[in-house]
């Protein structure tokens, strides 16, 4: 079977606090620029998006309260977010493979998560945008449902990862790790279009 590469948008879920693999035998491969990070700007939202990460019975995102922190003294995180996302100063991506040729379906994908370079000029998420990975920091291997893709509990994780994501953070942006980390995304149900090649 050929191995296929595309740019496609996903939204994609920031959890608790953004998981070790074996090699995932592929045919079809997908790239997806990310067009949405969703962060906690309230309380009740970092406990929303928390997970227990060391098995104590205990939800913990202690990045999220203290991102609801800043809110409440009016710094909208997510807007900043968003603006980044949509002028193409911060790019991050998401590198599914699957043995699904409809990319919809696979008890066991593989999703590469990483930061990319800038783009020149604002993302459309249709399809047709080229990005590169700068920073590959983080494989999961999970279900995809229905083009839904959530990875396992870090807590039931051997050897959690912490995936690198850009922050926005004045003119510009900081990486910063996300300590055992769980990706969930839903990619978009795009038309077919030409495939565009990506760097690996």
């Amino acid at each position: 079977m050929p191995r296929r590469a595309a740019c496609r948008s996903a939204s994609l879920s920031l959890l608790a606090c953004l998981v070790a693999t074996t090699g995932h035998a592929t045919n079809y491969v997908r790239s997806y620029l990310v067009n949405n990070v969703l962060l906690p700007a309230s309380s009740a939202e970092a406990s929303s998006y928390a997970i227990d990460v060391d098995d104590n019975n205990v939800a913990e995102n202690n990045f999220g309260q203290v991102l609801a922190a800043f809110a409440t003294q009016g710094l909208d995180f997510n807007a900043l977010m968003d603006a980044a996302i949509s002028s193409g100063s911060i790019v991050h991506l998401v590198h599914l493979q699957t043995t699904d040729v409809n990319v919809a379906n696979d008890s066991a994908a593989q999703a590469t998560w990483c930061i990319g370079t800038p783009t020149a000029t604002p993302p459309l998420f249709n399809g047709t945008d080229s990005a590169s990975c700068v920073d590959t920091s983080g494989t999961f291997v999970a279900p995809l449902s229905a083009r839904s893709f959530t990875s396992p509990s870090p807590a039931t994780t051997a050897n959690p990862r912490s995936p690198d994501f850009e922050f926005p953070a004045g003119a510009g942006a900081v990486t910063l790790p996300v300590l055992n980390a769980r990706l969930s995304f839903a990619t978009a149900d795009l038309e077919d279009r030409a495939p565009v090649p990506k760097a690996r």
